[in-house]
C-alpha cells in the first residue's frame, strides 16, 4: 500500500502543478497544446515518407518558439537579419525560406505578445489600431467582391502586404522596446545597413557584380537595390536606418559601434546615389535639408560625409555609374510615362471614387483611361501604377485610402504634444522621433513616385518607423500622466 501511495503521489503531484499551470495561464495552454498535436502528426508523417525538411523545421521551430513566447521584440531582430536575404525568391528553396522569415516570425510574435497581453489584461488596441483593422477590413471585401471564384492569390498578398505590417506595428507598440531592446535594434541596423551597403556597392562594379546571386541582379535592373530587389525599398530602408545610426552614434560609449556607424553611413550613402532614382534623391535632398535644419548637431557631420561621397565617387573606379546617373538625370521617358499614369488614376477615381475597381485591379481596367495630357503623348501605354496612394485610391476607392492614411495622421498628431513631453538629451528623447519621422517623410516622397504596394518588404517596413514612433507617443504619455499624478496627490482628487 505505501509502495502504491509512494509510486501515485510525484504523480499526483505532476498533474497538480499541470492543473495549476493551466489555471494560471489558460491562453498559452490553448494555443501550446493544439501546436505540439500538429507538430507531432507533422512529425509522424516526415518520418513515415522520409521526408527530413520538416522534421528539420520542427526541431528548430520549437527552440524559437519558446524564445519568441519569451521576448517577442526578439523577433524583429531575426526579422530585420534574416528576411532581407529571401525578399526576392526565384527558387523553391527561398521561396520556403521566404515563408518561415517574412510570413511566419512576425505573427508568431505578435500572436506571443497577444498572449501575453490577454494574460496580463493589458491589451493595447486603440484609434490607430482601428483604422489599420478597418483598412484591412476593406481590402478583404474588396477581395471577396471581385475575386468570390478563386480568392486565394489575392489572400496571399493581403496577408502579406497588410497583415504582416500590421503586426509588426501592434508588435512593437506592445512590447514597447527600451534599453538593451533599442541597443539590439540599433546593431541590427548597423548589419543591415552595411550588407545592405556592400551588396549595393558590388552591383556597380563590373568586376563584384558577377559574384552575387542572378536573381538579385535580374531584379535591380542596372540599379542599385542590395538584396530588395527594387530601388524604392532599399532606399527607403537604408535612409531610415541610417538616421537612426546617426542618432545612436551620439549616445554609445564604445568607439568600434561609432566606426561602424560611420562605415554604414558612408556606404548607405553612395548608394543612395546609385539608386539611380530620381525620386530617392529627391527624397535625399529633402531629409539632407530638414536634418540640417531642424537637429543642428548633426549638420556639421551631415557636411562631412557629403564631402567623403564626392570624393570617392570623384575616383575612376565608379566612373561608369556617374555616367550613368547623369543620363538618368535628362531622361523624360520615365517622367511623361508617370504623368500619363497619374492622369490615368485621377480619371479611374472619378468613375468609382468610394470604393474603387477592386483590390490588384489597377492594370485589368486601366486602359481606357490611359490618354495624351496637354500635350504630354502616350509612350508606354501598358505602364504599371507608380503612385502608392493613387493606386490604393484606384483600387479600394477614396474610403480605402482614408482608412492607410489615417494610422500617420493621428500619430503625427500625437507626436506634435509628445515633442513637448520627451527630454532633450539622451537616445530615448525628442530628436529620435525627429529621425524616426524623417524616415516616414522619406517613405511617403518615394512612394509619390514607385507603387511600393507590389512588394512585402516596402509596405511592410514603414510599419516600423510607425511602430517605434507609437512608443515614443506612449512613453511621453506615460511620462505625462506620472508628472500630473505627482503634482495632484490623489488625496487631493478624493
Amino acid at each position: 500500500m505505501k509502495t502504491a501511495q509512494a509510486t501515485w503521489t510525484p504523480l499526483s503531484r505532476y498533474l497538480a502543478s499541470l492543473r495549476e499551470i493551466v489555471r494560471a495561464w489558460p491562453w498559452p495552454t490553448l494555443v501550446v497544446l493544439p501546436l505540439i498535436l500538429i507538430l507531432g502528426i507533422l512529425g509522424g508523417f516526415s518520418v513515415s515518407r522520409q521526408i527530413l525538411l520538416p522534421i528539420v523545421l520542427i526541431a528548430a521551430a520549437i527552440p524559437a518558439g519558446i524564445l519568441i513566447f519569451r521576448q517577442p521584440f526578439d523577433a524583429i531582430i531575426i526579422w530585420l537579419l534574416i528576411a532581407p536575404f529571401f525578399t526576392v525568391t526565384s527558387d523553391e528553396l527561398t521561396r520556403r525560406a521566404y515563408w518561415i522569415t517574412q510570413r511566419t516570425i512576425i505573427p508568431l510574435a505578435a500572436i506571443a505578445a497577444l498572449i501575453t497581453s490577454l494574460h496580463r489584461k493589458s491589451l493595447r488596441f486603440g484609434w490607430v489600431e482601428v483604422f489599420m483593422f478597418g483598412y484591412f477590413l476593406i481590402s478583404l471585401f474588396s477581395i471577396l467582391y471581385y475575386y468570390s471564384s478563386d480568392p486565394l492569390p489575392e489572400l496571399f498578398q493581403l496577408y502579406d502586404y497588410t497583415v504582416v505590417g500590421a503586426a509588426l506595428f501592434w508588435l512593437i507598440r506592445t512590447t514597447a522596446p527600451r534599453g538593451k531592446q533599442l541597443k539590439y535594434l540599433m546593431i541590427a541596423l548597423i548589419t543591415l545597413s552595411i550588407v545592405q551597403g556592400v551588396v549595393g556597392l558590388m552591383m556597380n562594379i563590373s568586376v563584384t557584380r558577377s559574384m552575387l546571386p542572378r536573381q538579385w541582379i535580374v531584379m535591380s535592373e542596372n540599379r542599385t537595390t542590395g538584396t530588395l530587389g527594387r530601388d524604392g525599398e532599399f532606399s527607403c530602408t537604408v535612409t531610415a536606418s541610417l538616421l537612426l545610426l546617426a542618432h545612436y552614434a551620439f549616445h554609445t560609449r564604445k568607439g568600434t559601434i561609432r566606426t561602424l556607424c560611420m562605415i554604414a553611413l558612408v556606404l548607405g550613402s553612395i548608394c543612395l546615389v546609385f539608386s539611380f532614382s530620381r525620386a530617392t534623391w529627391l527624397a535625399s535632398a529633402l531629409v539632407v535639408v530638414l536634418v540640417t535644419v531642424l537637429y543642428r548637431r548633426l549638420a556639421p557631420y551631415v557636411i562631412g560625409l557629403a564631402v567623403i561621397v564626392i570624393l570617392l565617387l570623384s575616383t575612376g573606379v565608379f566612373s561608369s555609374s556617374i555616367a550613368f546617373a547623369s543620363e538618368r538625370l535628362g531622361y523624360q521617358r520615365t517622367v511623361d510615362s508617370r504623368i500619363i499614369s497619374n492622369y490615368a488614376h485621377i480619371r479611374m477615381i472619378q468613375v468609382k471614387p468610394l470604393l474603387g475597381w477592386g483590390y490588384g485591379n489597377y492594370t485589368r481596367y486601366h486602359m481606357p483611361f490611359v490618354e495624351p495630357l496637354e500635350g504630354v503623348a502616350v509612350v508606354d501605354p501598358g505602364i504599371s501604377s507608380h503612385n502608392t496612394f493613387l493606386n490604393i485610391a484606384v483600387e479600394l476607392g477614396l474610403l480605402g485610402l482614408f482608412f492607410f492614411l489615417m494610422p500617420t495622421f493621428l500619430l503625427a498628431r500625437y507626436s506634435w504634444a509628445a515633442y513637448k513631453e520627451l527630454p532633450r538629451e539622451g537616445f530615448h528623447s525628442r530628436y529620435l522621433l525627429l529621425v524616426l519621422w524623417l524616415g516616414v517623410l522619406f517613405w511617403y516622397v518615394v512612394s509619390n513616385f514607385q507603387n511600393i504596394r507590389i512588394a512585402a518588404w516596402g509596405i511592410t517596413w514603414i510599419q516600423l518607423l510607425l511602430g517605434l514612433i507609437a512608443t515614443l507617443v506612449d512613453a511621453s504619455r506615460a511620462s505625462a500622466a506620472e508628472k500630473a499624478r505627482i503634482l495632484i496627490p490623489d488625496s487631493a482628487i478624493a
